[in-house]
Order: structure tokens, then C-alpha cells, then sequence
């Protein structure tokens, strides 16, 4: 009988390779953040695996792509918003830390760091979307940054649900819905790179 669990984690590592297939494929000048995004996301995956079938604690990988992934984040949405709210981002990578410092350190927890996490990932995909409707561009020539801050928002606020209920999704072995997700918005932002066309520059 195949382990549902098990099958969500090789899904979830499968679609997050897609990615980066393409855009080695692509050759594609894109955005440098993004990548690492793409690239944290999955070796951050693969550990999960590893340290799930050798049965080790995986805390510190979780927090370091907790850490690297709010910058990484942060970045990415301050270089593809193009009016005042972008130094927003900036802002909160001093704050985030200063909260996870006190939080961890203070408390060794994490959660609200998570939801912190989480909210920039909301905030920035919400911001890109408004600025693109308040601007008079032609939305098709974004369809790339459309695709991916699409690929952000239905990620994050399904995890926000999940989050909320977290102690039912553990207490009933449902954690793996959070796997599938993930991996159906990393095949979105494969499809984003599979539609880019050789050599393009985003």
C-alpha cells in the first residue's frame, strides 16, 4: 500500500525540480532572486526527505530557509514593484529578524515567525497584482511575474488555512495537503518557465 505521506514529499520534490529544469533549459536571464528562491525551496525539499526516511530532526534547515527565504522574498518583490511600496520590503527584512531573534532566542519558537513568513509572501504577491491594475501597461507583457506572484498568493494563503489548523491537520496525519499544494505552485512557476522563451530577460 503506498504511503500518501510519502507519495506528497516526492511530489512536492518532483514539481520542485521542474523549475529548475526550465529555466537551466530556458537559459533565461530572469530575475537572480527568484532563482535562488526556486533553488532554497528545493534543497530545502530534498533535506525534508532525507531527514524524514533517516528519521532526523530537520529544525535547523527549516529555520535557516525560514531566514534565507524571507530575504530571498523580500528582494524579489522590492525588485519587480515599481512605485513606493517596494521599500517597504526592505524595511521588514531588519524587522523580521529582530522578531525571530526574540521569538527563537527568548522563547525557542517559531510559529509566529512562520505566519510572518507567510504574510510577506501574501502582501508582496497583493501588492504586485494592485500595482498592476493601477498602471496603464499592457498586463500581457507581465504574464511571467503574473504567473509566479499567482503561483505565491494561492501558496500562501492555503498555508495560511492549513496553519490555522494545524493541531487537526497533525492529530489526523492530513500534513501531507501542504505537500501537494506546494507542489502544484511550484508546477505553476514551471509553466511559467516553460512558456519564457530562450535567452529572455524578465
Amino acid at each position: 500500500m503506498i504511503n500518501i505521506f510519502n507519495l506528497s514529499l516526492f511530489f512536492q520534490l518532483l514539481a520542485g525540480s521542474l523549475p529548475i529544469a526550465f529555466f537551466i533549459f530556458k537559459k533565461s536571464n530572469n530575475n537572480q532572486t527568484l532563482q535562488a528562491i526556486i533553488i532554497l525551496s528545493f534543497l530545502t525539499n530534498l533535506l525534508q526527505v532525507t531527514t524524514h526516511f533517516w528519521r532526523i530532526n530537520n529544525k535547523w534547515s527549516f529555520i535557516l530557509y525560514l531566514i534565507l527565504g524571507y530575504i530571498l522574498y523580500s528582494f524579489y518583490f522590492f525588485s519587480i514593484l515599481k512605485n513606493k511600496s517596494a521599500n517597504l520590503f526592505l524595511v521588514l527584512i531588519p524587522l523580521f529578524l529582530v522578531f525571530f531573534s526574540i521569538e527563537y532566542l527568548g522563547y525557542n519558537q517559531f510559529s509566529n515567525c512562520v505566519l510572518f513568513f507567510i504574510f510577506i509572501q501574501l502582501l508582496g504577491s497583493l501588492l504586485y497584482f494592485i500595482s498592476n491594475i493601477q498602471s496603464e501597461m499592457n498586463l500581457s507583457k507581465n504574464n511571467f511575474h503574473d504567473l509566479i506572484n499567482g503561483s505565491i498568493f494561492i501558496y500562501a494563503t492555503s498555508t495560511l488555512f492549513l496553519f490555522l489548523i494545524l493541531y487537526f491537520l497533525m492529530e489526523n496525519h492530513l500534513w501531507y495537503i501542504h505537500n501537494f499544494i506546494e507542489g502544484i505552485s511550484k508546477l505553476i512557476i514551471a509553466y511559467a518557465f516553460w512558456k519564457l522563451p530562450k535567452t529572455s530577460r524578465i
